[in-house]
């Protein structure tokens, strides 16, 4: 046998096909302040009328928490600037894979319906 001819018989990997990653992501920016800034901490009391909502001192409150700086990169909104140049995330950015069921259950749907 030639050297090219064993080369052809060796196994490699080869990708087959293609597909969709599908991420959904969040930006937390400022959550940490969102539970400290306030004093108070309103809720509902029992009933779904926006006049009795009840107002209790909020036990997180810290006077010193300050809002989290917009990053230079940052578009407003989740996109790709969220995973930046150098292919890192974004500290803000917090994310989840879609659950293996649901997506089965939305491929069967969309297979019905003919999307």
């Amino acid at each position: 046998m030639t050297k090219h001819f064993e080369e052809k018989k060796t196994k490699h990997f080869k990708v087959r096909g293609w597909s969709h990653i599908i991420i959904e992501g969040f930006c937390c920016i400022n959550q940490d302040y969102e539970h400290k800034h306030s004093k108070w901490v309103y809720g509902w009391k029992g009933n779904k009328n926006p006049e009795d909502r009840g107002k209790k001192p909020n036990p997180d409150y810290d006077p010193e928490a300050k809002p989290d700086e917009k990053p230079d990169y940052c578009k407003g909104h989740v996109c790709d600037a969220c995973i930046q140049e150098n292919r890192t995330l974004c500290p803000h950015l917090a994310f989840c894979g879609v659950d293996k069921k649901l997506r089965k259950k939305f491929w069967k749907v969309v297979k019905k319906e003919k999307l």
